[in-house]
């Protein structure tokens, strides 16, 4: 069905926001649809990468495999940015100005942290995040009606990613 909305959750640091949203939620979704495919990415390389290898972590974990062994990793699409279920789904990762989310197709984009808040205070980053949410995350969507973007980071000021998925979004 049409999604009404994309999301954005905005919550201080420390709470768990990437736990629940980038490392569970995907697990989870395979079980709903085997079929999803993923696209998370956030601002550097080695943060989406450590959040792809816990949830792989949780999908490989004895429990996972006890409530749903139906989900198996493929021997051949198995690495810590990109791998894939016998089902067909994916799950693939990008960054904000590195690794390109582009030939990449998704049922569900998360991007958890697209700037470090270090350096939100540089106008020419959080300029380049938000136009990665608007101009390139948009368009790696499966189906533009129904895709969501769950948008997961700390507010960080005028003409952040948040204010740039607020001015897009209903």
């Amino acid at each position: 069905l049409p999604r009404p909305y994309d999301l954005v959750i905005n919550v201080s640091p420390g709470t768990s926001k990437s736990t629940v949203c980038s490392i569970l939620f995907p697990a989870w979704c395979w079980t709903r649809m085997p079929e999803c495919r993923l696209l998370p990415g956030s601002y550097a390389n080695d943060l989406v990468l450590d959040l792809s290898n816990k949830a792989r972590h949780v999908i490989k974990s004895a429990k996972y495999t006890e409530c749903f062994p139906e989900i198996t990793l493929r021997d051949d699409q198995d690495t810590k940015g990109h791998y894939a279920n016998s089902l067909g789904g994916e799950r693939m990762t990008c960054t904000v100005g590195g690794k390109s989310p582009l030939g990449r197709h998704a049922h569900i984009i998360l991007i958890d942290d697209p700037i470090d808040p270090q350096e939100a205070l540089s106008t020419l980053l959080r300029v380049e995040a938000a136009r990665f949410m608007i101009e390139y995350i948009a368009n790696r969507k499966v189906d533009k009606a129904v895709t969501p973007t769950v948008l997961i980071m700390q507010r960080l000021g005028v003409s952040d990613p948040t204010d740039a998925m607020l001015g897009q979004g209903k």
